[in-house]
């Protein structure tokens, strides 16, 4: 049996027991809880597009691999399919300006996407930004809707990191770690 269809098995509804919360109040504890920023972007025959993404997480070291959430009426969505690669760039604290273009606030007239001569392609074809606090170039492995979005994960087959401080974004506004002592 392949994954795909294990994991379809796996995610069956539940038995009836309680309804679900109300879909606002979810996006509303969901705010609380601080998100690292990044812009998931794709480059090939599906076209090139970059989106802001805080759904974002490691799955596992062996292999390396990552998963990113997306509503699947996104272009990047469908793009990610088609070029089977993706790469997930995790904005510097700095980078602010990155986040706005990308979540399509603020896009500079005349540039596609966002896209500028920051971007360098990646081992995968995706376009990776190499000044961002990390990056990391993935191979489609596979995709599975739950509801309105499409979880897609990808083996991670370069990966680098620029140093900074990473970008966050929680209650609606953008931050920064700052540790506990």
């Amino acid at each position: 049996m392949d994954l795909t269809r294990a994991l379809e098995q796996i995610l069956v509804p539940p038995p009836a027991g309680p309804a679900p919360v109300d879909g606002d109040r979810f996006t509303e504890a969901m705010a609380c809880l601080p998100a690292g920023t990044t812009v998931v972007a794709t480059d090939g025959p599906g076209g090139r597009f970059g989106q802001t993404v805080t759904a974002v997480c490691s799955v596992t070291a062996d292999p390396p691999s990552v998963l990113f959430c997306i509503r699947e009426t996104s272009p990047l969505h469908r793009a990610v399919g088609e070029n089977g690669c993706f790469s997930v760039n995790v904005l510097a604290a700095d980078q602010r300006g990155l986040a706005d273009t990308f979540a399509g606030r603020g896009l500079p007239t005349g540039t596609a996407y966002g896209f500028d001569d920051g971007w360098r392609p990646g081992r995968s074809g995706a376009p990776v930004r190499p000044d961002t606090a990390a990056s990391l170039d993935c191979v489609l492995a596979f995709r599975i809707r739950v509801g309105t979005h499409c979880v897609c994960l990808g083996h991670v087959v370069a990966a680098g990191t620029g140093g900074g401080e990473a970008l966050t974004y929680g209650r609606r506004s953008y931050g920064r770690h700052h540790p506990v002592p």
